[in-house]
């Protein structure tokens, strides 16, 4: 099928090529059916499965599928190949036009796709804008051959939250390649990949889990295209490596929230039960010793959120967690953290960390953390290109940096200095600027988070955010008497309900004449009613990302003395009681600037205490 554009810039070819009848003449006469740039798709409509690649040798490319037996499933007559021809192809193009329709495909649903993710890489290079076009205008055309079942339009509405499939920029790509020659090549115990908030550490932890639970199961040894930019020596290692023994590998995600998301997002990405692969830490643990076999590679994601003896829901199931220490022969008087659970259980771990983001009492100390990593064969690895708040870039971060600093003296160099790198933020001018403002009105400002919300489209649909600290009472018992009388809660009295709750004082948060509610459900980030209209604190966001953030800063947090104080009944974390004032201060600031951290495009800022606001007034820029 010819593309409408006058100059033909690129065909679809969908010749009826068979894939099981490859080695006569009958498709040679297809203009570039060899030694051209191509991508390619296989399919078979009767079993609903697919795969996608790039080859600059058609023919020898799908011969050499035909013979894998990673493929067998598509040996028989009704599989059939189709693929683009573009007359300005290159590897570059061929390589983006591959991510894009693996991506979106996976996302389509039409087939599954037998891809792995090797190799899925972003590309810059001359033209990209323009080709991006024509990608669009090839899924169109791939909509009306029904090879898939979504407008373009419509498959930009659907969400791929950490899909393993997402291009890695070049820097993510090094490091997911370099960890698993250290872990292999250079038998390393441990990897600790450092990244700031922003950088895609959990993107590419997913993506990492991908690529290692692929060369577990290629038990044939196949060296495949998307290896060849490796040292083939390495390669058979890697490969040999995995095929000695079934290797287990898994992940953890301290946190509850993200692992539930992150198992919603991948699971129909892998061979295996998605509950024997990603865990939380207590999961792991009783995977291990379920199976009473080791982890012989585990990755942590936000290795600093694992947690110590002495928090809250250790308390709240002790018998449980002294019950696992003593099957792992954790002493009782040891350390007692995830971190001993993780040693205990794996032989090789890979920590994605940033103390930054250690934002509460429980969470494992550096000292411990630094420990030991000293004390095992440990390579470092960092992520520095900001992924998240894409648009402010590092001078965004920096910016954030220091404005949340808790050695701040808010004298006239200091506020001259952030006003500065406030300024350069926000006068970037087209498509890249980022919008940093500071709103004097807290209603107008969730307003204007909410008109962003209804406005997005796409992919961007709906991911706009008013947020807060720690620094709101929760009201629980309240909150459940309330919900045991009112009952089911949808569309259709979603209003009546906020209002009940604010008629009987049960909502959390209180501004002067503004009153909402804290993040009320569970999974609340894909909950469109839920998110649009309530306050989400840092567990229901932590990972995650948004175009637009509102960002509430309570009373927890004041000017005293010039400086920054904490307001420790404001602060309602339960660590509090076991911290000292230093720490709150130094958590309620690292909480501010992860959530400050969340957005592409812009963060709104609003200053609860009169005072404190009156300094950001004097830095920030104030919103129409």
């Amino acid at each position: 099928m010819n593309s409408d554009n006058k100059d033909d810039i690129f065909i679809i070819h969908n010749e009826n090529i068979k894939f099981a009848d490859l080695y006569g003449d009958e498709y040679n006469s297809i203009n570039h059916f060899s030694n051209w740039p191509v991508v390619y798709i296989i399919y078979n409509k009767s079993k609903e499965i697919a795969y996608v690649g790039e080859t600059v040798d058609l023919k020898t490319r799908l011969m050499q599928h035909y013979q894998n037996q990673d493929k067998s499933d598509f040996r028989d007559n009704s599989t059939r190949v189709i693929f683009i021809d573009y007359a300005l192809a290159n590897k570059s193009t061929c390589l983006d036009l591959e991510s894009f329709l693996i991506f979106n495909m996976r996302k389509d649903e039409k087939f599954e796709l037998r891809n792995g993710n090797s190799g899925l890489q972003k590309y810059d290079y001359y033209d990209k804008n323009n080709f991006e076009n024509v990608c669009k205008r090839i899924w169109e055309q791939l909509y009306e051959l029904k090879i898939v079942s979504n407008e373009y339009n419509e498959i930009l509405k659907k969400k791929a939250l950490y899909s393993p499939f997402l291009a890695l920029n070049q820097e993510q790509n090094f490091v997911v390649k370099q960890t698993i020659k250290e872990l292999i090549i250079k038998d390393r115990d441990t990897i600790v990949i450092n990244g700031d908030a922003g950088t895609g550490k959990t993107a590419v932890a997913v993506h990492l889990l991908k690529l290692l639970q692929d060369y577990a199961n290629n038990q044939n040894r196949m060296i495949t295209e998307d290896m060849v930019d490796e040292r083939i020596d390495d390669i058979k290692t890697i490969i040999n490596w995995f095929s000695i023994k079934k290797i287990k590998i898994g992940i953890i995600f301290p946190m509850e929230t993200i692992c539930d998301v992150i198992k919603k997002s991948v699971k129909k990405s892998f061979s295996i039960e998605i509950e024997n692969i990603i865990f939380q830490p207590v999961e792991a643990v009783e995977n291990y010793l379920k199976s009473k076999q080791q982890f012989d590679i585990l990755i942590v994601d936000e290795a600093q959120r694992l947690a110590k003896k002495g928090y809250s829901v250790w308390q709240a199931d002790r018998e449980k967690y002294i019950y696992l220490n003593n099957m792992l022969n954790i002493a009782e008087n040891s350390h007692n953290n995830q971190l001993e659970w993780i040693e205990k259980i794996s032989k090789k771990q890979v920590l994605f960390y940033d103390n930054k983001q250690r934002i509460r009492k429980y969470d494992i100390e550096p000292e411990y953390f630094n420990n030991f990593i000293n004390h095992r064969n440990t390579k470092m690895l960092e992520l520095t290109v900001q992924e998240r708040c894409l648009y402010g870039g590092e001078d965004y971060i920096n910016c954030l940096r220091k404005i949340f600093n808790s050695k701040n003296i808010f004298d006239d160099n200091t506020i001259n200095e952030i006003q500065e790198l406030v300024s350069k933020v926000n006068n970037k001018r087209g498509k890249n600027s980022y919008k940093f403002l500071m709103y004097n009105d807290v209603s107008k400002m969730v307003k204007e988070v909410q008109r962003l919300f209804d406005s997005s489209e796409g992919k961007s649909k709906g991911m706009c955010y008013t947020l807060s600290g720690d620094c709101w009472p929760k009201k629980k018992e309240l909150r459940n008497e309330i919900d045991k009388e009112f009952g089911k809660v949808d569309e259709s009295n979603y209003d009546e309900y906020v209002k009940t709750l604010i008629n009987k004082k049960a909502h959390n948060v209180e501004i002067g004449e503004y009153k909402n509610i804290l993040n009320s459900v569970d999974n609340w980030i894909n909950r469109e009613l839920y998110c649009r209209n309530e306050i989400g604190v840092l567990h229901t966001v932590a990972g995650l990302d948004a175009e637009y953030v509102g960002v509430i800063i309570g009373h927890e947090l004041k000017k005293g003395n010039n400086m920054y104080k904490e307001v420790k009944e404001k602060y309602y974390d339960r660590g509090k009681n076991n911290a000292t004032d230093k720490e709150i201060l130094e958590y309620i600031l690292d909480t501010y600037y992860i959530l400050c951290s969340r957005a592409r495009k812009g963060t709104f800022i609003y200053v609860c205490n009169p005072e404190l606001r009156e300094v950001f007034s004097k830095f920030m820029k104030i919103a129409d």
